[in-house]
């Protein structure tokens, strides 16, 4: 399933969980950003049962606040999120960052991209994932891939990609939001040919 924005997979987690009413699924999701802000004041059990309350709750929010509203309304039990920045929050019960200690700065991504490009081609090597996640997870899943996740063409040509392979492929849903315009904020200096039209294509090439 593909969306625009982030939290526009709301929709897409909560047809899942009306088909598989028994199955609260953890999300894996790998994105630049932690997309863990705080969504709304009341957020009520069970609502993703009612896919127009979903649908005004994506109305309502950013594409930074789903993951709170999916955890609060119990439409998932958790996430683990592989980001490139710590969260701006911290302590947020059920939502794990998972931001790899061989990464630059925000400032030096940004900045000085040449010193981020060498981590940027491995963001899918099995040797990056396995280390955060440590192995495939044994109890249902979504994956959630967000594209701002690859800010170059050399990190969707990874040498080992078994891991994430057996990830998508054991996976319950798999959804990626485009997130166009992110994309192109963060993408390296000579990528300019790269977008996320791209980036999805490689993705679900042969899958």
């Amino acid at each position: 399933k593909i969306f625009e924005n982030h939290h526009e997979v709301l929709e897409a987690w909560s047809i899942w969980r009306q088909n598989n009413t028994t199955i609260c699924p953890e999300v894996i999701c790998l994105d630049h950003h932690t997309d863990v802000l705080f969504s709304l004041d009341n957020v009520i059990e069970n609502s993703w049962q009612d896919l127009n309350i979903v649908k005004e709750v994506i109305a309502s929010i950013r594409h930074d606040q789903h993951f709170d509203w999916a955890v609060r309304s119990k439409l998932i039990s958790n996430a683990r999120i592989i980001s490139h920045v710590p969260a701006a929050i911290k302590g947020i019960d059920k939502l794990e960052i998972l931001l790899d200690n061989t990464l630059p700065s925000e400032f030096e991504m940004l900045n000085c991209q040449e010193k981020f490009r060498p981590i940027a081609q491995t963001l899918l090597e099995d040797d990056f994932l396995i280390r955060q996640l440590k192995e495939i997870p044994k109890r249902p899943y979504i994956l959630d891939i967000d594209c701002d996740y690859f800010p170059c063409k050399e990190a969707l040509m990874p040498q080992k990609i078994n891991f994430f392979n057996e990830l998508w492929k054991n996976a319950q849903l798999v959804t990626i939001s485009k997130e166009t315009i992110w994309v192109k904020l963060l993408r390296l200096k000579g990528d300019n040919n790269f977008d996320s039209n791209y980036i999805v294509e490689k993705l679900v090439e042969n899958r």
